[in-house]
């Protein structure tokens, strides 16, 4: 984990340096970055809201769909490990 940090740092770092050569491009670039994490942020909140089923596990997930339509889900036999 740490050295997926320290590998974004060094990039973030590179494109800084390469900006310094740059500076309208780099104005360019944070425009962009910015608007690429709203846009971000924004669909993460629509997800929310128009999909409820987004965050769930494929069996609840299932099990909702199949209650939206007005049935209910079989009980499913569990493995016994112990025998």
């Amino acid at each position: 984990m740490a050295t997926e940090f320290l590998s974004a740092y060094r990039t973030v770092v590179r494109e800084v340096q390469k900006a310094a050569e740059d500076p309208q491009r780099f104005g360019y670039d944070i425009q962009n970055v910015v608007t690429f994490m709203q846009s971000q942020r924004t669909h993460k909140a629509l997800l929310e809201r128009y999909n409820p089923l987004h965050d769930l596990s494929t069996d609840q997930r299932i099990q909702a769909t199949a209650r939206r339509v007005g049935l209910d889900m079989p009980l499913t036999a569990k493995r016994d490990e112990d025998k």
